[in-house]
């Protein structure tokens, strides 16, 4: 029997076949699967509770298709990639680098060397004139379409809570159908390079019309199938399903390393009622039989539908007819050949499953009518089976490339499957974006620092600002391609730079503030073993610094008594705003710099808040005892770097007011302190006119500088830069994004304030849109201090590059769930070094998610421009220095020696 390829239209998002009423309607949606090939048993445990629970969504009448496919299409991603490029990149090396990105994969998709899956899920329903009656009564028939839109928006919602986390789901639009059925229907498409295939799209035209551009020809014997588009179409079809199926399973069909070949299934969810009915008499004919012939056979058969009709009835699974179909195309025969082989021989290995090849022509054609996407209604019946929900569940094509968040990349990197990845360090949409803190792990050669800066380059166009923290320069080239007046940030002993930790940067004085001012004198002083000598001393300095502060206000405020007037004001202003519009968990501080933004954007709104309190109001809140504090507090914001308190006027306080019951602690402190002091061992880097600029987009530290023997400087000097640059990231723009950079995060174990550096910056700066990357090779210095809590708590994001140490990743394992297969892929990722031809360091990129985590194995493929600015060996380290004094443009200087 030979049937006629089906004919609808595009519409609505939707597809109506046939006509209305009479035909059928369908919609799709576009799914990214949840990556499951490294995970554990567990995820794929889960996934097949989702897929039956997707097949229960299925109503009588109502019919699923699967469609899977597979191709080398990165187009789409690598143009939005580049989009951003044109639109974000304003510096040369950051578009330099993402162009490289860009170019390199789209030459590889040109070349056929790329790979992706892709699946579509399509829900079809007929539209009887029943159901029109039903539906719509005498309404029209566009009323009926709405109506059959909001279940298909139901249907949408109910994916997206079971693929969402981990995976995607997306709503077809009209647009989407088309594309599918065009690249459905001429494989050709992919050879003549069309810029925009919607182009050829017309709404009023039928499917056949706008898609079906000729005949299919059968071919020659031996061979089966059909010629079509430049290609040869070979067919497929389960004779016999699975036996016996597990999760995963499918992935002998679906991970096959050729392209060009699909898969449909058709699922239809089957009457249990009448299924039960029908088992209980086959059950009685066989029971008789039994009883007449008394063959072990019937025994079996017996107790087989037994249980079938047991777990019916009980509900523990449901029955589905499914339809299992594959075609392949190639422009070769004999390649067709070979593809169709490899497929039988993936179809044998799935437990006694068998394939059917038909061998007639038409046969063929119909079958492949049967696998047109969202017609899942086709009157050719042939070889569909029952089957059980969890068996159905687990050979369903339910696979995908792993890309990572790929169509909205910040950062691409090749996968090791031809594919490409992407990732994000922001994950949400429009103001909800959260930052999603990451850690690079590996041994020392394995290319942490060619990865941290290939990912600062990709997506510094995406920020505003970012601090580096470092010790051995390997950042300086970097540093300048983002800025090339800045210079790193040199800190050591009897330096000319002065970080003022008195001094607020230009906000409101505020308790985090206070309590790091306090902090840092404390650990200049050092601890006693004594718990409530150290409690006194810190209640000492922190009195001490407060009664700095108010002197220094009533200065000010006497020096500018206009500005007094313009801050009493701004001040009560403030406490309005944050009554008024903000949560009772907003701080004063969160009120003076939502309140700047505001300002900003809405001038003339902004002056009317202000102007709208009396004068007589003002001075009430001036005086009042519970609200004038606010005004001392905002005055520091109007100061300028010269006008704040010093370490000097601290420790001078402190010896000149020495008496009373802790004068004896005031006067030992005020002697700890005189070292500190500009006059003393560590010179100006503490005391003075703060002179460190971060007026740029980028902030270098170099801690190299300072001597392993000068252990309190180093931890003194990390708190002061973790606190000076945390006040300059919350005054930008909370809604702009920044970056904190911790190189070999694991040497701040050994500063006694790093826990509570890191701590502060994963924690405390995420609602300022900071992100923190932190890079880890001393592992065993890291698993065992008190900062690997903060850091692997508060991150989500691992690149986990090469580990010689298998004890490492298993007590990394106790924060990540760490499948068994990524253990071993990470003990055996290739060395750079040792690779032959095109070198590339190989990591896993490992993303948590609420219920599956992203696992995907990725390659850093670095340009010699990236190797030149990145390399961190001493020889080479020297020499580009010297060829790079020349330059003006430090990019420049690295296209011409790299």
């Amino acid at each position: 029997m030979r049937l006629e390829p089906v004919d609808g239209y595009f519409g609505e998002d939707v597809i109506v076949f046939e006509g209305v009423p009479g035909g059928f309607i369908a919609a799709g949606f576009d799914v990214t699967a949840p990556d499951l090939e490294n995970a554990d048993p567990v995820h794929h445990n889960a996934l097949e509770s989702d897929l039956i629970a997707l097949l229960a969504v299925l109503k009588p009448g109502q019919r699923l298709q699967v469609q899977w496919g597979n191709n080398g299409d990165f187009r789409r991603p690598l143009l939005a990639y580049r989009k951003n490029t044109v639109e974000l990149a304003k510096n040369p090396w950051t578009e330099r680098v993402r162009n490289e990105v860009f170019v390199r994969g789209w030459k590889k998709a040109d070349s056929a060397l790329l790979r992706r899956e892709q699946l579509r899920l399509y829900f079809t329903m007929p539209v009887t004139a029943d159901a029109l009656a039903h539906k719509a009564g005498r309404l029209s028939i566009e009323a009926l379409l709405s109506a059959y839109q909001e279940e298909f928006h139901q249907i949408g919602r109910f994916l997206e809570a079971l693929f969402g986390s981990g995976g995607r789901v997306r709503r077809m639009t009209d647009a989407d159908h088309f594309l599918h059925y065009l690249e459905f229907l001429n494989p050709s498409l992919a050879d003549r390079k069309i810029t925009d295939p919607l182009e050829f799209f017309d709404p009023e035209k039928s499917i056949q019309e706008n898609c079906w551009h000729g005949e299919c020809r059968p071919l020659e014997k031996p061979d089966t199938g059909f010629y079509h588009d430049g290609y040869y179409h070979g067919m497929l079809v389960l004779k016999s399903l699975p036996k016996r199926t597990r999760p995963g399973i499918v992935y002998l069909l679906t991970k096959l390393g050729f392209r060009d070949y699909a898969i449909t299934v058709n699922v239809e969810p089957l009457d249990v009622e009448r299924l039960i009915e029908r088992e209980q008499k086959e059950l009685t004919r066989v029971e008789g039989d039994y009883e007449s012939l008394r063959k072990v056979k019937l025994l079996a058969a017996m107790q087989t539908k037994a249980a079938k009709i047991a777990r019916y009835s009980s509900g523990e699974s449901s029955p589905y007819r499914v339809q299992y179909i594959l075609r392949a195309w190639d422009q070769s025969r004999d390649d067709l050949r070979a593809k169709l082989t490899a497929l039988k021989a993936a179809i044998g290995n799935m437990e006694r499953a068998v394939a059917y090849e038909p061998a007639l022509e038409p046969s063929a054609r119909n079958f492949f009518y049967s696998s047109w996407p969202g017609w899942s209604f086709s009157r050719y019946s042939a070889l569909w089976h029952d089957y059980d929900d969890a068996l159905v569940a687990n050979i369903l094509p339910f696979s995908s490339t792993p890309v990572g968040h790929l169509d909205e990349a910040e950062f691409i990197f090749e996968g090791n499957n031809g594919n490409l990845v992407g990732g994000r360090t922001f994950v949400g949409e429009g103001n909800s974006l959260t930052p999603q803190n990451a850690v690079v792990l590996g041994t020392t050669g394995s290319g942490k620092t060619v990865l941290t800066i290939s990912i600062l380059s990709q997506t510094e166009c995406h920020r505003v600002f970012t601090m580096i923290v470092e010790e051995g320069g390997a950042y300086n080239v970097y540093t300048k391609t983002v800025d090339p007046s800045a210079e790193p940030i040199v800190i050591q002993a009897n330096g000319k730079l002065t970080m003022n930790y008195l001094d607020t940067r230009g906000m409101p004085l505020s308790g985090l503030h206070l309590s790091a001012a306090a902090a840092l004198p404390m650990l200049m002083v050092g601890q006693s073993r004594d718990e409530d000598k150290n409690k006194l001393r810190q209640a000492l300095v922190v009195n001490a610094i407060s009664r700095l502060y108010d002197d220094f206000a009533r200065w000010y405020v006497n020096k500018q008594p206009e500005a007094s007037l313009r801050l009493a004001r701004h001040a009560c202003a403030l406490d309005a705003y944050r009554r008024e519009r903000m949560g009772p968990q907003a701080t004063d501080l969160d009120a003076f710099l939502e309140f700047a933004e505001f300002r900003s954007a809405n001038e003339d709104e902004a002056e009317s808040f202000l102007a709208r309190f009396s004068e007589a109001e003002v001075n009430r809140f001036t005086k009042d005892a519970a609200t004038a504090p606010q005004l001392r507090n905002l005055v520091f914001a109007d100061f300028a770097p010269a006008d704040y308190p010093q370490h000097g006027h601290l420790q001078e306080l402190l010896a000149a007011e020495a008496s009373g019951p802790h004068a004896e602690e005031m006067r030992y402190l005020a002697t700890l302190l005189e070292p500190w002091s500009a006059n003393g061992a560590y010179g100006e880097l503490f005391d003075g006119v703060s002179n460190v600029n971060l007026t740029g987009k980028i902030a270098h530290f170099e801690l190299g500088y300072i001597p392993e023997s000068a252990e309190e400087l180093k931890a003194a000097a990390a708190f002061l830069i973790a606190n000076y640059t945390r006040s300059h990231m919350m005054r930008l723009p909370r809604a702009l994004r920044k970056a904190n950079v911790f190189e070999e995060v694991a040497r701040f174990a050994l500063i006694p304030t790093g826990k509570k550096v890191l701590r502060e910056s994963y924690q405390q700066l995420r609602k300022y849109n900071v992100w923190n990357l932190a890079s880890v090779q001393n592992y065993e210095q890291f698993r065992n201090s008190d900062i690997r809590g903060p850091v692997l708590g508060n991150s989500r994001i691992l690149f986990l590059l090469r580990q010689s140490d298998r004890a490492d990743v298993e007590d990394l394992a106790k924060d990540f769930p760490i499948p068994e297969t990524v253990k071993d892929a990470v003990m055996t990722h290739p060395e750079p070094e040792k690779l032959v031809g095109s070198k590339y360091s190989q990591f896993t990129y490992y993303h948590t998610d609420e219920r599956r985590p992203m696992i995907v194995t990725m390659r850093n493929v670095a340009s010699r421009e990236m190797l030149y600015c990145a390399s961190s060996s001493g020889a080479h380290y020297d020499q580009r220095a010297r060829e790079l004094k020349g330059y003006a443009n430090v990019v420049d200087g690295i296209v011409a020696n790299a």
